[in-house]
């Protein structure tokens, strides 16, 4: 069963892939590749992303052999491989291979990174200030004497 994400229209890199017409229908409708996945029964944002990490000419023949599943016009049909061509192009590069098999992060899950580096430093400098300031914090007051409230009231006054 396919994962429905309701944040997938977040994932904006792949928008452009998805939005984007890969021919006309029989019916003389435009069809894009958004919906022509979601005919397959396949998550149109996994599948996506599943493109984008495969080199670019694998890439190509699966978008141009998923066009020449949909009903298209004949003309639609013959240009699929030029087609999947274009669209490959609108995939996001998700990664880039060393020569020794080791991967480089996307700028994406660079952003993220960062992004909760920035959150958990500013709960620590919270959680610092706040133990800071019970250390700061004096101490119960003691009991007040007479003296200490006024020095002056232990004279008494003279009568006259």
């Amino acid at each position: 069963m396919p994962r429905h994400d309701v944040f997938a229209l977040e994932q904006s890199d792949l928008n452009i892939f998805l939005f984007s017409e890969i021919g006309i229908e029989c019916n003389g409708s435009t069809l894009t590749m958004l919906s022509a996945l979601a005919r397959l029964g396949c998550d149109p944002w996994v599948q996506a992303s599943t493109w984008a990490r495969q080199q670019r000419p694998a890439a190509i023949d699966a978008v141009a052999a998923c066009i020449r599943e949909m009903p298209l016009n004949p003309q639609s049909l013959k240009i699929a491989h030029r087609t999947a061509t274009r669209l490959a192009a609108l995939l996001p590069e998700s990664h880039t291979t060393l020569a020794n098999g080791q991967i480089i992060s996307t700028a994406r899950e660079i952003r993220l990174t960062g992004f909760i580096v920035v959150v958990l430093a500013l709960l620590l400098g919270i959680g610092l200030l706040l133990d800071l300031s019970l250390i700061l914090r004096p101490g119960p007051s003691e009991p007040a004497t007479r003296a200490s409230q006024h020095p002056t009231s232990l004279i008494k006054p003279t009568s006259q």
